[in-house]
């Protein structure tokens, strides 16, 4: 007769499991970190791209020879420097950081908010000398209401 040949019983030692489910957690947890962590750095990738941050005068002044694409400046309109041109040639007005001036000549229509002495952002190329803008926008303070809202603190308690 032949000899039967049977398996030995190994008791599963409680060790073992916890240190499997340990390097298992720790894989998992490795791999979330890093599709975040790729996923992250592709977001940031496309966002570099995207990220339009403006000069301010002084700034403008200073890379004035490199700068042969469109910009965003910032800054205050100087008080006294607006002047509508003849025949619609557009305005030309003085944008400042308290430091510098720079010439600004826009054709369009200039947002109502636009007013000497407030702040502005715009876009555009530099251009003998000026900034020949494309788009102006203005800015407000944190205190801006729009037309028809009535200011809180005129409103009577009963």
């Amino acid at each position: 007769m032949g000899v039967i040949y049977a398996p030995k019983n190994h008791a599963i030692d409680a060790g073992e499991v916890m240190e499997s489910h340990r390097k298992r957690r720790v894989i998992t947890l490795i791999a979330v970190m890093l599709i975040c962590g790729l996923g992250g750095a592709m977001l940031l990738m496309a966002l570099r791209s995207h990220i339009e941050l403006y000069l301010t005068p002084t700034q403008l002044l200073a890379q004035q020879s490199h700068l042969n694409h469109t910009f965003r400046l910032g800054g205050f309109v100087v008080m006294d420097s607006v002047q509508v041109l003849p025949n619609q040639n557009g305005i030309v007005f003085q944008v400042s950081d308290l430091k510098h001036e720079v010439k600004v000549h826009y054709k369009g229509i200039l947002p109502a908010l636009f007013k000497p002495g407030k702040g502005v952002v715009l876009s555009g190329m530099w251009y003998h000398g000026q900034v020949e803008a494309s788009e102006v926008l203005a800015k407000h303070d944190e205190n801006y209401r729009p037309p028809g809202l009535i200011d809180p603190s005129k409103i009577k308690s009963r």
